[in-house]
């Protein structure tokens, strides 16, 4: 192959690779197939195939192999593909979240909207019928199910706030003894009995209290949902702060463990049991560890029940 013909196959298949690179949105496979496919058309060949992370280049039978700068231009057109297959990967990835997130939201607000729907439908047109239990009845289902709405409002917030780029902390000093009893009246008002908080009422924290108050919440509603009382809240202090949440419940099964904080992740117990939620509580409450320089960790309490502990070793005043 001559020097002008290779700079045209060389061009070629650059133009193969933009054009492909450019179709949006795009696939690993296809485009891996569509750069093998382009880079053959371009340098005359059998066929590309690929190999990890390069391209193999199988001449045509009777011709002879491509030279140094053939292979030159083949290796940096397969590590260009390398990394544009990377990112597409990416893509295929956060397309799989966004299609499984609208999906499993959708879900999660058809339900709750349609009995509120129904209960005000009712009430609209039975009210002077229904005797006092019947309508009281009614509205503990409607406070239920609002509850249920407000619940996957603060996790789209969340998720939108954990999307953006560098999201924003704000320390503040506070106790966070007072924050917890503050907190748990809003979203376990008639369980508050299940929970005891261990905390010494001195200890301050400087962290954002927003994003503790996230991770928190996100926790013992986790343990009073999925896991039996009491429900221990816990602060305890040496080299670092802990928060530590622990239930008496059946704990998490092992081959579930791994996949505790991931988005969209629910057990096959959960879901048999048609139990409420949309998988999403503590990927929420590990993103908010994480922002303020913490951790969020999963460890069986002892004989049995799920121990959650929130690592602050900045967050100490």
């Amino acid at each position: 192959m001559g020097m002008a013909a290779r700079t045209g196959g060389e061009r070629r298949a650059l133009q193969v690779l933009a054009r492909v690179v450019s179709d949006s949105p795009f696939r690993a496979p296809e485009l891996i197939d569509g750069v093998c496919a382009g880079t053959r058309d371009a340098f005359g060949l059998e066929r590309v195939e690929w190999d990890a992370e390069r391209l193999v280049a199988v001449p045509v039978e009777g011709t002879p192999p491509p030279d140094a700068a053939d292979l030159s231009v083949l290796n940096a057109l397969g590590e260009a593909a390398a990394a544009v297959a990377d990112r597409a990967r990416d893509v295929d990835h956060a397309d799989r979240l966004k299609t499984d997130f609208v999906s499993i939201a959708s879900h999660e607000l058809r339900t709750p909207i349609s009995v509120v729907h129904g209960i005000a439908a009712t009430l609209q047109a039975r009210a002077g019928e229904l005797e006092e239990q019947q309508t009281t009845a009614l509205l503990g289902t409607l406070v239920q199910q609002t509850a249920r709405l407000r619940d996957l409002a603060d996790q789209l917030l969340d998720l939108s706030r954990i999307g953006a780029d560098g999201m924003p902390l704000h320390p503040e000093r506070f106790s966070p003894r007072e924050r917890i009893e503050e907190l748990l009246p809003r979203f376990a008002a008639d369980r508050l009995d299940e929970v005891c908080i261990v905390a010494d009422p001195e200890l301050v924290l400087v962290t954002d209290p927003v994003a503790f108050e996230r991770v928190v919440a996100n926790l013992i509603l986790n343990a009073l949902r999925y896991g039996k009382p009491p429900v221990e809240v816990r602060v305890e202090v040496d080299e670092d702060v802990r928060l530590v949440v622990e239930d008496s419940g059946p704990g998490v099964a092992p081959a579930f463990a791994p996949h505790l904080f991931e988005r969209f992740s629910r057990s096959d117990e959960s879901r048999r049991a048609g139990a409420p939620g949309s998988g999403l509580g503590l990927a929420i409450a590990s993103a908010y560890a994480d922002a303020m320089g913490g951790s969020l960790s999963y460890e069986p309490a002892q004989p049995h029940g799920a121990r959650f502990t929130l690592s602050l070793p900045a967050a100490r005043s």
